[in-house]
């Protein structure tokens, strides 16, 4: 495990899901809900990744 192997893991998604509530709110008007919601599943999705690499080496 390196540190960048974790970094991508929490980036990716958080990142990804933010980005992607973004261009959803501006497709469908939905100001901010779709960026929070968004946010919050790429946060989760980020913590699951994360505890899933913690898991293997443990």
């Amino acid at each position: 495990m390196t540190i960048a192997d974790t970094t991508w893991r929490m980036f990716v998604p958080s990142v990804g899901g933010t980005l992607l509530g973004v261009w959803l709110d501006g497709k469908l008007e939905t100001t901010p809900w779709l960026l929070f919601t968004g946010i919050i599943l790429g946060l989760m999705l980020a913590g699951l990744m994360v505890r899933l690499q913690l898991k293997k080496i443990w």
